[in-house]
């Protein structure tokens, strides 16, 4: 009988432990879903998708240090896979006096998964044209030094580009 009790106890300890565990995960994934929001922006923009993408890219060759290294046309590419989307476009964006200090220094290479800078351009189902991009500043701030003077800086010249582009 004695030997009965202490299996059921552990089976209880168990089942306790497993549903323990399965809240803290469904705590933590569904935290982790509300905390995205956090770490990108959209914002709406003033002009229709081609003229957006027209004037951003007019900004950023007007900007001293920055420039587009590569544009990812997504609506073509899925078009080539058989699958119809909105128009989104994501632009890869470098200043390479950012870019230096954070290469050249082997600690924080580890944020270079984060580089280039990117922002979308895209259309939703409204009709409506939206850009879009990591808030960058906020990554950075939990991560303090170097990376937060610099991402940040990064940010606050991105946030300038497209300042007179979206909706106040």
């Amino acid at each position: 009988m004695d030997q009965t009790l202490k299996i059921w106890s552990m089976k209880n300890a168990i089942f306790i432990l497993i549903g323990f565990l399965s809240g803290a995960t469904v705590v933590f994934l569904f935290t982790r879903k509300m905390n995205a929001q956090e770490y990108f922006t959209e914002s709406e923009s003033i002009y229709g998708f081609e003229e957006t993408v027209a004037q951003f890219e007019s900004i950023v060759n007007d900007t001293p240090d920055w420039k587009v290294l590569k544009t990812y046309d997504l609506q073509e590419s899925m078009k080539k896979s058989g699958f119809s989307v909105q128009a989104v476009k994501v632009f890869s964006l470098c200043n390479p006096d950012y870019s230096s200090k954070i290469l050249f220094s082997n600690q924080e290479r580890v944020v270079t998964s984060m580089m280039p800078c990117r922002l979308s351009i895209y259309i939703k189902t409204d009709g409506k044209t939206y850009i879009s991009r990591m808030n960058s500043a906020e990554m950075a701030s939990k991560m303090g030094g170097l990376v937060d003077k610099v991402m940040s800086s990064a940010s606050n010249d991105m946030e300038s580009m497209i300042a007179d582009l979206i909706k106040k």
